[in-house]
Order: structure tokens, then C-alpha cells, then sequence
């Protein structure tokens, strides 16, 4: 019997082929860190220095932030992306924490965040936005207000957040370069 479940598994393994950017060669040459396929069905490629894309299936739209700020998006590293409970994208780079309100499609710079390095932003089950920075996290009302601010542990200068979830518990779970795996403690 084991020799038949042996020839079974071999004779049903698929092998999966891909081709670098062949679904879309507009891509080719553009070092895309994150994407985020949000509740409209759009697929958004957070970019190292091409600014915000947004994939409709059809054709790809770029986004920059509409004002005179000195802070422009397009020549930013786009670390990370997220949605919140109103369908913004709340856009994680290394000069600031942009949102791009997709009613009329205007970004703007969260200012408790200019010239500071995201990591990671998360949207959790309550409709706050937590943005991973350096050396601490901020949790924003979707609204954009801020509500808390927690301090990171760090042993070291080369930690950082690479990644946050929610746990089933409605905690906030964070893994750090070099610093290891925190679950954030509200409370204290």
C-alpha cells in the first residue's frame, strides 16, 4: 500500500512554471516590494523609487501625491501597503506614511510621520491602521487620528519591523529583523 500511495503522490505532483513579469511586461526592470489586492479588485505594486501603481487588469496607473509638498512619493522606497474599512490605501515609504483616498484619488503625508521610515502597516479587526516605524509603532483611528504610540524593543541599530498580524485575540504580533518575535501588550 505504500508502494501505490508513492506512485499516486508522483503521479499527481504538478510542476508550476513562471516567467519573470510575463503577465506584465510594463513591470519589467521595476523592483516592486509589496502588492496588495484590495476590495474593488484592484492589484496596487508598492515600488523602490516608480511611486505607487495601481493594475486594473487592462492597464497600470501611477500614483504621486498631488501637492507642492517636498516629500514626493514618486522618489520614495514604498515598503509596504494596506486598506482601511473606507477603501484608502495607507501607503508605507521611507520618508513618511502616505494615504491615497481613492475618492478623488489625493495622497497625503500622515504628519506625525514626515521624514521617518515605515516598515510595515497593518489594518486590524477594530479599523485601526498600525504603522511600523524604526523604533516604535503608531496606531491610527481610520480617520487618521492618532491614538497610541508603543516603543519597540531594540537591542541593537539593525532591527526593525519586517512584518505585523492580529491574532486571534486581537493582539498585535511583530516579527523584527535581528530583535525576534513580540506580541504588543496593550496594556502596559
Amino acid at each position: 500500500s505504500y508502494l501505490l500511495l508513492a506512485v499516486h503522490l508522483c503521479c499527481s505532483a504538478q510542476l508550476w512554471h513562471c516567467n519573470a513579469n510575463s503577465f506584465r511586461p510594463q513591470l519589467e526592470g521595476i523592483p516592486i516590494r509589496q502588492i496588495l489586492h484590495d476590495s474593488e479588485g484592484f492589484v496596487w505594486y508598492a515600488t523602490e523609487n516608480s511611486g505607487l501603481i495601481r493594475d486594473d487588469g487592462y492597464s497600470l496607473v501611477h500614483f504621486y501625491p498631488k501637492s507642492n509638498d517636498e516629500i514626493v512619493l514618486n522618489n520614495a522606497l514604498i515598503a509596504c501597503l494596506a486598506e482601511d474599512d473606507k477603501h484608502n490605501i495607507w501607503i508605507g515609504t521611507d520618508k513618511g506614511l502616505f494615504v491615497l483616498d481613492k475618492k478623488d484619488y489625493s495622497i497625503t503625508l500622515v504628519e506625525q510621520t514626515i521624514n521617518l521610515a515605515v516598515t510595515d502597516v497593518l489594518r486590524r479587526a477594530n479599523g485601526d491602521m498600525v504603522a511600523a516605524l524604526v523604533d516604535r509603532l503608531l496606531v491610527f483611528s481610520s480617520g487618521r487620528e492618532l491614538k497610541n504610540t508603543f516603543a519597540l524593543p531594540r537591542d541593537n541599530n539593525d532591527s526593525w519591523v519586517t512584518s505585523m498580524t492580529e491574532d486571534n485575540f486581537s493582539q498585535i504580533v511583530v516579527v523584527m529583523v535581528n530583535g525576534g518575535i513580540f506580541i504588543l501588550d496593550e496594556h502596559s
